[in-house]
């Protein structure tokens, strides 16, 4: 008798295929949508899900085929032309794909589905016969979208009662079969494999050239074992009673002498061939760890490919006309960080398409673009990623924010009265503080923003917000490539604890003496150029003995985590190191301050520090600001940035505005002019290649004028020619700075310079 066919053998690799073929087909036909004669895209919709089909039927999974070959014989007659293609087709092809997704998320639980696949049938035989269309419960098709538990109808409910009594051997089998493990599976490209082979080929012969050392190293120390018993033994019968002559003696010496040199001329070139060795196998191994650390990698269009569709329904629900932008989907990322930034970044979806981006009749009157536009867009630099998401909605009202942060006592009365707008934006983070005037499925709840900060913060990476009210908001999420290695600093306290900071949250390291202490607000702090950074015990924040500040100095950790800088002050600095991040396990998970540990060479366990955990503890964000009295107030530099790029402008608004000076912005040089005749600025930072005037222009406009002529210019442009900065200075720029070799210290350390 035949044993049943094994469907869990299979059941990982029909999973990854399903998601694949799902999310093209999601794509496609948001394609189709607008352009709905495009004969590729319709041939390619009719390949995906015959795919899909034949694959289901393979696996078992009738309903599934069921609903995609029927969904095969729409795409079919719409290629053939049989059947004229109308937009509300769109929903109940979109429907059936959320109900193919929702029968293979059952199928890997092993749990009864709601999906109602007879009706879901029924809706796309109407439309190969030509028939009106039915209408989609569009909020049954956003129920992937929107996680969001609906109560079953007495109907739904009689459905399920019947479904269950006609499949219940089909139950049994499910239930057995669900109890197999899942194996988590990635795909991997063949070229990647390839190298990985090649390595491993490379470390095969690694390991024979370290036996053949081996096997000589054992024949040396047969050598010196000979040499050492037969001298013992020459010194025993001879010398030690005195029964030997000077000649004999010479002769005798002159053996043992013969033999050490070649003893050690062999040892010079084992040792050489070991340490060439050792050198190649250090080569290897760091590709090797490089190469399956690419392995785990993957694109950022894994993530960025379902958000079209979801912006698409989202905006359909709310009667919005929404365009979305996407860039840098190219960018790879490991796929832990990718499974868990998903949900973060619909949430952001959700909220711009909610109460981010204005109904059509709001826009009319604002004399917006009745389309609203949403750009997600991604780069990396160095070792992590950034991932923009921007909206050009209504922004976020930092008035009302504070109010209702105020009403519902997440702020005192003093901090509303001081807390500056920038700071502000960053209550929204707070859960259950929300500006919404209703509150709907998606948002309004005060419930996700919080979320969103938690999440990303766990992925050792830092959100940000901007916004201006009226024309948009822009999160900002910087993120590691990687959470399998990562770069610290390894501190000492007491002599004997050592801790782990992250390098990417550290800003600089200093030597202060206990009379460059200043108190602010009663607390200490001490001056790193222009700003005030507060002092705080390592020891205090974990609750260890407090070291004792030596008078020659003590050393300080300056980190940065959302805008807000702390100095950290330890006993010692003991060098940089890249190491193995390690979990706590679920029994520490909750450990505060602490995200992870390592294993240093010494044996030694390190606990690597959580800075976004310690900047709060430490009452630094959203709660506590240094502020400057009346008489420094009115002497915080004015600086305007010419710049006509978005991006670029922003990021150096972000890092000089953090550094505690006043900034205002200009796009071009003649907007900058117009700036320049009503306000006079400290220092001028501006690109080169600029609309109608370029920064060569503008610098020299600036030199000739008696108003500004003494105003410090800095260059910040990716042009790099030697000439090009020699006309830069010639024109009268002060400094000269080149985009590609840009760095924040250096952009700060300019300005301090050229400001007096």
């Amino acid at each position: 008798m035949e044993k049943d066919f094994d469907r869990s053998m299979f059941l990982s690799k029909f999973q990854e295929e399903t998601m694949e073929h799902l999310r093209v087909l999601n794509q496609d036909l948001l394609i189709l949508e607008n352009d709905p004669d495009n004969p590729k895209i319709l041939e390619e919709l009719e390949r995906e899900v015959h795919t899909l089909k034949g694959s289901a039927k393979m696996m078992g999974y009738k309903e599934i085929a069921e609903i995609t070959h029927r969904m095969e014989d729409v795409f079919g007659l719409l290629r053939q032309k049989n059947i004229e293609f109308k937009k509300e087709m769109t929903d109940v092809l979109f429907e059936s794909l959320d109900g193919v997704d929702m029968l293979l998320k059952a199928i890997l639980k092993g749990e009864k589905h709601n999906v109602k696949v007879k009706d879901i049938c029924e809706k796309l035989e109407k439309i190969n016969k030509g028939e009106e269309i039915p209408s989609s419960d569009f909020k049954k098709t956003e129920r992937r979208i929107n996680k969001k538990t609906k109560k079953k109808t007495t109907e739904e409910k009689e459905i399920k009662k019947d479904e269950e009594k006609e499949n219940k051997k089909e139950k049994v089998k499910k239930q057995v079969f669900s109890a197999r493990k899942i194996e988590e599976t990635i795909r991997v490209d063949t070229e990647k494999m390839d190298r990985l082979v090649n390595l491993i080929g490379e470390v095969v012969v690694m390991q024979i050239k370290s036996e053949r050392c081996l096997s000589r190293m054992k024949e040396l120390n047969k050598s010196v074992e000979s040499q050492v018993f037969l001298w013992k033994k020459i010194y025993n019968t001879r010398f030690r009673e005195g029964n030997f002559d000077s000649k004999e003696a010479e002769l005798i010496f002159n053996e043992v002498n013969n033999k050490n040199v070649q003893i050690k001329e062999e040892s010079t070139i084992v040792f050489n061939e070991y340490s060439e060795n050792s050198r190649q196998m250090g080569l290897i191994i760091e590709s090797l760890q490089q190469r399956v650390m690419a392995v785990r990698m993957l694109p950022l269009s894994t993530v960025f490919d379902f958000f079209p569709r979801a912006v698409r329904d989202l905006a359909r629900e709310y009667g919005k006309e929404i365009e979305l932008e996407i860039k840098g989907e190219d960018i790879e990322l490991d796929k832990k960080i990718l499974e868990e930034i998903k949900d973060p970044l619909i949430h952001l979806i959700r909220n711009a398409v909610d109460h981010g981006i204005e109904e059509k009749e709001e826009r009319r009157q604002l004399n917006k673009p009745v389309v609203g536009k949403l750009k997600l867009f991604a780069r990396q630099e160095g070792g992590r990623v950034y991932i923009f998401m921007e909206d050009d909605g209504r922004g976020i009202d930092i008035k009302k924010l504070k109010e209702m942060a105020l009403r519902k006592e997440f702020i005192e009365k003093n901090t509303f009265e001081k807390i500056s707008d920038r700071e502000a934006m960053y209550l929204i983070f707070e859960q259950g503080l929300s500006t919404s005037p209703i509150i709907t499925d998606i948002s309004g709840r005060g419930i996700g923003m919080d979320v969103v900060k938690s999440k990303i913060e766990g992925l050792k990476g830092v959100v940000l917000v901007e916004s201006e009210e009226g024309k948009g908001t822009k999160f900002s999420l910087s993120l590691p490539l990687t959470l399998v290695t990562t770069r610290v600093l390894l501190v000492e306290l007491e002599g004997q604890n050592i801790f782990a900071i992250p390098i990417a949250s550290i800003e600089t390291v200093n030597k202060v003496y206990k009379k460059d202490v200043v108190y602010v607000e009663g607390k200490e702090a001490f001056r790193l150029g222009r700003r005030v950074i507060p002092l705080i015990n390592l020891a205090d924040l974990l609750d260890l003995p407090v070291q004792y500040r030596r008078m020659d100095g003590f050393f300080v950790v300056v980190i940065s985590h959302a805008r807000q800088r702390i100095g950290i002050v330890v006993d010692k600095l003991m060098g940089g190191e890249e190491i193995v991040l390690k979990n706590l396990g679920n029994f520490l998970k909750k450990v505060k301050n602490i995200i992870g540990t390592t294993l240093l060479e010494s044996g030694k366990v390190v606990l690597v520090l959580n800075v976004s955990e310690i900047m709060y503890l430490a009452g630094m964000i959203n709660k506590v600001k240094v502020f400057c009295n009346q008489e420094e107030k009115k002497k915080i530099p004015l600086i305007l940035i010419v710049e006509d790029s978005l991006t670029t402008r922003e990021l150096e608004r972000n890092i000089i505005e953090s550094a505690g000076y006043k900034v205002e912005v200009a796009m071009d040089g003649v907007e900058a002019t117009e700036k320049l005749k009503d306000k006079k600025f400290d220092l001028l930072i501006v690109d080169v290649q600029m609309p109608r005037m370029n920064g060569f222009q503008l610098t020299e406009w600036i030199k000739k004028s008696d108003k500004h002529k003494d105003m410090p210019v800095i260059i910040v442009t990716s042009l790099e020619k030697e000439e090009e900065k020699k006309k830069g200075i010639s024109v009268g720029a002060q400094a000269y700075i080149v985009k590609s070799s840009f760095d924040q210290s250096t952009l700060l350390d300019t300005i301090e310079r050229l400001i007096k």
